[in-house]
């Protein structure tokens, strides 16, 4: 330190900064995880696989509770980057309390989240004390389950990384009797050029059967809608598809000049014309008629001029929904409540897969295909959360105590199993 900049400097910043035992990393992001999960009132998970301008990051959010004031009504909102945002939240920040500002870009609308019946989640006012804050006004949602992994030993190569969550509390209950939504980021892909696979899972009680349920995807390029295929290019030659497995019987793109921030057939323009760099977004909706719904949404992000051209094929019973893509097999059990007793599903793709079961209860299940036993999973309280590898057909997963078996491995929701199907079956 000079004597000029001392004069400065707290005792803290003295110490730390003129410390010998302090050794400049070769990188500022140097030990840093690339995935983090925030508990608490925030319920998030944010993941990358690089920490330059070409990383693939997403963010998963939950939402516990809301602040309010400036907060934002996007309990369940997702957003994707790769070479910029592929799917973000949107709206113009230019003056607090406007129109604009109140009922665009603070609502769900906005945001990569869920609307019923053309509504968003409540917005309540201020809480203007901590104890008022506590109350089941302020609360959104609740984090049901969380995981995440990594394909090295070291923690620099991610995995996965999964959130589930109740947003019921979001929504008025004149609107929602239940809303869960689950998410799940996918690094660990079949193809290299495949930067990541994401799935959204949600589970949809209506107040009334009328009620129309529509999920938001938000992009900054005008998408093409080819059957139940979004796919949209960014400025940057970063592309971002979307199939929509279940639940998509109605897809519809919202946008461009004048109709960026359509609510309800009418523009919202921020009043001092800001632009948030998005073309407007995509409804997907299935039809009216039953209170309760279930909507898969699955994507791949990869390079505008990558070959790939993957094909999501479901897996559905009274059980589960899911879908493969790629490598992938992310299966979902419907019902809220974690699974605890025997079920079943079948993969009708041919291979051996990397399957991500979701809502199950804790401990060791024991997995079989096609009558064959496959090997041990662990789900942990905090995740419930299956993940092995296996391949395609009828897939049976039964709670185990892990006796009696033969084997010493058991794999869980951090790992892969050290051994394979073949490994099992020679």
């Amino acid at each position: 330190f000079s004597d000029s900049f001392t004069v400065h400097a707290s005792q803290a910043e003295y110490l730390i900064c003129s410390s010998s035992g302090v050794v400049r990393t070769s990188d500022r992001h140097e030990g840093d995880p690339k995935i983090v999960y925030n508990g608490g009132w925030l319920g998030q998970i944010i993941t990358r696989d690089a920490w330059d301008s070409t990383m693939a990051a997403t963010l998963m959010k939950i939402g516990c509770r809301t602040g309010a004031n400036h907060d934002h009504a996007d309990a369940g909102q997702f957003q994707i980057w790769y070479k910029g945002m592929l799917a973000g939240d949107t709206g113009s920040y230019d003056k607090y309390g406007d129109t604009h500002f109140t009922n665009y870009h603070q609502a769900t609308i906005a945001h990569n989240s869920i609307l019923v019946n053309g509504s968003g989640q409540r917005q309540p006012g201020e809480a203007g004390s901590y104890a008022n804050w506590q109350t089941d006004t302020y609360k959104t949602g609740t984090v049901t389950g969380y995981a995440y992994g990594y394909s090295d030993v070291a923690q620099n190569v991610p995995a996965y990384a999964y959130i589930a969550g109740d947003i019921t509390p979001a929504y008025a209950s004149s609107t929602v009797t239940e809303a869960n939504r689950r998410m799940l980021t996918v690094y660990d892909t079949a193809d290299p050029n495949e930067e990541l696979y994401f799935f959204v899972f949600d589970n949809i009680t209506a107040k009334y059967a009328s009620y129309k349920k529509t999920f938001l995807l938000h992009v900054p390029a005008e998408p093409t809608i080819n059957g139940n295929t979004v796919t949209m290019v960014n400025q940057y030659g970063a592309k971002l598809v979307m199939q929509s497995v279940f639940g998509g019987d109605n897809i519809e793109k919202i946008g461009g000049a004048n109709r960026n921030y359509v609510v309800n057939g009418s523009q919202i323009t921020p009043t001092n014309g800001g632009d948030d760099g998005f073309w407007g977004r995509v409804e997907v909706s299935p039809n009216t008629g039953s209170k309760t719904s279930q909507l898969l949404n699955v994507m791949y992000v990869c390079d505008e001029d990558d070959p790939t051209d993957l094909t999501a094929t479901g897996i559905s019973n009274a059980t589960v929904k899911g879908a493969v893509l790629g490598n992938t097999a992310a299966v979902f059990v419907i019902d809220s409540a974690r699974r605890e007793t025997e079920f079943s599903f079948t993969n009708s793709v041919n291979g051996t897969f990397k399957y991500y079961i979701s809502g199950v209860a804790e401990g060791d299940w024991l997995i079989t295909v096609d009558g064959t036993p496959a090997g041990l999973a662990r789900s942990t309280a905090e995740g419930g959360l299956l993940t092995f590898t296996a391949p395609g057909g009828v897939v049976a997963l039964t709670p185990s105590d892990g006796s009696g078996i033969g084997w010493d491995a058991t794999l869980g929701e951090g790992a892969w199993p050290t051994f394979g199907f073949e490994e099992l079956n020679p």
